[in-house]
């Protein structure tokens, strides 16, 4: 019939057409143009690379240096009638202990005189052999000639010899002797540039050949020498 019955069920309401779902705010600016991630420079994008520390060289300590000392441009040993024959049969001079730190300033290039007070002769040049050192040969120089103790008991103490201050010499060629005007005064000792150039060239100029000095050691380089000259001429 036109007319419903009450009690037959209702028909089921017509649903709403569904809306379309609005982005929330988060999902809008993570793909908003302006948010997207823009395309990466890698080499613009890579954190600088931090140079290893380089090791610092060690700091050295500067060593400590011993103040060096300017060499000697000669020294001037003496002797007597007493002593002479002995200084040239061991190629030996000497001098007192306080001329020991002077000594060890010789070089095997410093030139050596020898004065014979008590004749007022001058002998040279002489060369070091070896470093000057104490009591090289204690006994040398005792006895009765120097007043010093006998050479039996000088040979068993250690500083016997009256001239502790030894030094081995010998010569690169003839020793010559000069003697020098009565008014020269002469010292012991060290010896001023000034000096050596002087009696270097007196030895030179005015001196002649010392055979009583034949006994000095010749250095082997200037006996080579000679003999090869000999041989040749």
């Amino acid at each position: 019939s036109i007319l419903q019955d009450a009690s037959a069920p209702a028909p089921p309401p017509l649903a709403a057409p569904d809306a379309p779902e609005t982005p929330s705010c988060a999902e809008e600016e993570a793909w908003s143009p302006s948010r997207r991630p823009a395309k990466r420079n890698p080499a613009a994008a890579a954190p600088p690379q931090r140079r290893p520390p380089q090791p610092q060289a060690a700091l050295q300590q500067p060593q400590p240096q011993k103040p060096q000392r300017p060499p000697l441009p000669g020294f001037l040993f003496f002797c007597s009638g007493r002593t002479f024959s002995e200084c040239m049969q061991r190629s030996l001079l000497g001098s007192g202990p306080g001329d020991m730190r002077i000594l060890e300033r010789v070089t095997p290039t410093t030139p050596l005189f020898l004065f014979h007070f008590s004749r007022r002769l001058l002998y040279g040049v002489f060369y070091a052999a070896q470093p000057a050192a104490l009591n090289q040969v204690p006994e040398a120089w005792c006895g009765k000639a120097t007043g010093g103790p006998s050479k039996a008991t000088a040979s068993k103490k250690a500083g016997g010899s009256p001239y502790p201050a030894q030094l081995r010499v010998l010569r690169t060629g003839d020793i010559r002797v000069w003697t020098p005007p009565d008014g020269a005064r002469y010292t012991q000792g060290a010896m001023s540039a000034e000096l050596v150039d002087t009696l270097l060239r007196a030895l030179r100029a005015r001196g002649r050949s010392a055979r009583e000095a034949d006994q000095i050691s010749q250095s082997s380089s200037s006996a080579s020498s000679s003999s090869s000259a000999s041989a040749t001429s």
